[in-house]
């Protein structure tokens, strides 16, 4: 992660520019291909959600449909003169008395069926006006005498027992045996009467019928009360056929979904799904129950649920929402039209950006490296109109190159001043000190020497001399820098005891070489005083010029008493205070090949010391 912010820092600013516009372009394009999704995600979603209502409206229209066919099919049997004739027998015989209210009667659970003719026939006379195919039970329940089979006609007659019995008169699909005890329970009659005349729908029959069909049913029941009386005297129930059911939403159930009709509880009476769904739904979303219509998304499906009024009966219906599926040309549209707009609209910005602001700084930034290449300022003239901040930093930019100019010309002058100090300090240097020693020896050597031998020393320091102290160039060829060395080496044998031989190795066609003026004598004078005399022993002094990859070497080795790696460290650095002769020599070397020249040494304690001036070679 440093290395790729490293990366990025280190990029031009045009280049930053660029990638943070194509970053940002992908970022918009995605963010508002996302918000377009999103937004089209929740219309989609509630498209779903209305097509699954319109749905459930339709099947619930259907099934409407269908219980007003069967409450028709009910209203007709219930006012039916056979029908009522039939209920209205209670089957008490007429030679016996009423049974008194606080009499003891037993439950018969055993439902008889009856064979009435003129009933059944009612009651196929009025289906057939009818659609469907439904089951239909007449059931009342009398107080009758016990009869006891074992009894003879000459026993004793007992009091008379009584049971409640149930009879009943259908028309049915298959075999189908009503159970009394279930049917004439507080859940089914005891319902039905409380709901005062009216009907209700129990979906889960099976533990009311027995049956010898694997169709299923549920059931319409509703209490038969006397027209005159309007006293209940008996029990109306209807079997639908579940196959109704499916009719209702066959044609509106799709793929992605599904429509069922479920309990209360989450039991699939009829539908495209399982119990498992069913009842797993209703647990995550506990409004299915608390609300007669309820709607939702959830987990990409659009969720419905309506409650049957007067029924245990939920529709539910779910669908899946598929984006991609459902996605229209006019989105795509509006997609691609967005990605170009924010194409142009970044274009435009970056080429604003890019022709204000990133190319002038660019362009400044190409002078100012111009301006190092050439050594010197370049003025920068492209944006002079301009009041803003480019302006501003165009014309500082040009103020310091102004200021820089003049500088660099004050410190040229006053670097050829320093030079030319540090020269004639040199040569000043050399004048009386040295010039009173050496003629004192020579005035020693005239009284002692031959005339061959004072005549020698006094030519070697008027050749020093002349070549020192003449006036002219800075550089000077090899040969004459070699002859102030070797007559100053030979003036200073006069004057010292200690012996040492000088040896000078010069390479061949570097003779004529110009080099600095008066670079080697001070580190020659350096290597006698401070490495050979100290020593105490006959020492050598060599010189050696040559060249090596385009460069010349220029070396000073002396077979003195050498220096440790902390000296040669403070000397190169010049925090050698007595080395001033030493560190000027060094910094007009540098001067003079104007920075392009090395001067290392290289030196064992006891053994030698080895001065090496590297310059530039022009052969």
């Amino acid at each position: 992660m440093k290395n790729k912010a490293r990366w990025f820092k280190n990029l031009s600013i045009k280049n930053k520019v660029q990638r943070i516009f194509i970053v940002s372009m992908i970022v918009m394009f995605i963010l508002s291909a996302l918000f377009f999704i999103s937004i089209t995600r929740i219309k989609l979603a509630r498209t779903f959600a209305d097509r699954n209502t319109e749905k459930v409206n339709s099947v619930q229209k259907t099934y409407s449909s269908i219980i007003n066919n069967v409450n028709n099919i009910s209203r007709m049997i219930m006012v039916n003169d056979s029908v009522l004739e039939y209920l209205r027998d209670d089957k008490h015989p007429p030679d016996l008395p009423k049974v008194s209210d606080d009499a003891v009667i037993a439950v018969n659970d055993d439902a008889v069926a009856e064979s009435n003719d003129a009933v059944v026939a009612e009651i196929y006379r009025i289906l057939d006006s009818f659609s469907g195919s439904y089951s239909v039970f007449v059931l009342k329940q009398c107080v009758v005498p016990v009869k006891n089979p074992m009894r003879t006609d000459s026993e004793p007659e007992s009091p008379v027992e009584y049971e409640r019995k149930t009879f009943y008169v259908h028309k049915a699909i298959g075999i189908m045996k009503p159970v009394a005890n279930k049917l004439f329970s507080a859940d089914w009659y005891g319902r039905a009467e409380m709901n005062n005349g009216g009907a209700i729908i129990i979906p889960n029959n099976r533990e009311a019928f027995t049956a010898n069909t694997d169709i299923s049913t549920f059931s319409f029941t509703r209490v038969i009360n006397d027209i005159d009386t309007q006293k209940p005297i008996g029990l109306l129930v209807i079997n639908i056929p579940v196959s109704e059911l499916e009719e209702t939403y066959e044609d509106v159930v799709g793929d992605d979904g599904f429509m069922a009709y479920c309990d209360y509880d989450g039991t699939v009476i009829s539908g495209n799904t399982t119990d498992s769904v069913t009842k797993d739904l209703i647990s995550k979303h506990p409004g299915i129950k608390s609300h007669d219509s309820y709607q939702t998304i959830s987990d990409d499906k659009a969720i419905n649920s309506r409650r049957l009024t007067d029924t245990g009966f939920y529709i539910l219906c779910s669908s899946k929402i598929s984006f991609f599926d459902d996605i229209t040309q006019e989105l795509i549209v509006q997609i691609i039209g967005m990605f170009f707009l924010i194409v142009i609209m970044l274009s435009f910005i970056s080429r604003y950006i890019n022709k204000y602001v990133t190319s002038p700084v660019t362009k400044l930034s190409e002078t100012m490296l111009l301006a190092e290449e050439n050594g010197s300022p370049v003025q920068f003239q492209d944006y002079a109109d301009r009041d803003d901040e480019i302006g501003t930093l165009q014309q500082c930019y040009n103020d310091m190159a102004s200021r820089i100019d003049t500088l660099l010309e004050e410190i040229k002058v006053e670097e050829e001043q320093r030079r030319h100090a540090e020269r004639v300090a040199v040569q000043e240097q050399m004048k009386p000190h040295f010039l009173y020693n050496t003629l004192d020896t020579i005035g020693c050597m005239a009284l002692q020497n031959t005339r061959e031998e004072v005549y020698d020393a006094v030519e070697a320091l008027g050749v020093f001399y002349r070549k020192f102290l003449s006036k002219g160039s800075e550089a000077i060829p090899v040969k004459d820098e070699i002859t102030i060395v070797q007559k100053y080496i030979k003036l200073l044998k006069l004057r010292n005891d200690t012996e040492f031989n000088d040896e000078y190795f010069i390479e061949d066609g570097l003779e004529n070489m110009m080099i600095a003026r008066l670079i080697l004598q001070p580190f020659v004078e350096n290597s006698i005083q401070h490495g050979i005399i100290p020593k105490g022993e006959p020492g050598v002094i060599r010189i050696s010029i040559y060249s090596e990859n385009n460069r010349m070497h220029i070396k000073v080795y002396d077979s003195g008493i050498g220096m440790e790696q902390w000296q040669i460290d403070a000397l190169l650095n010049g925090n050698d205070e007595k080395s001033f002769g030493f560190k000027s020599t060094v910094s007009r070397i540098k001067s003079f090949y104007k920075g392009n020249a090395f001067v290392t040494i290289n030196s064992n304690v006891g053994e030698f010391c080895e001065i090496d001036i590297n310059v530039p070679y022009h052969g």
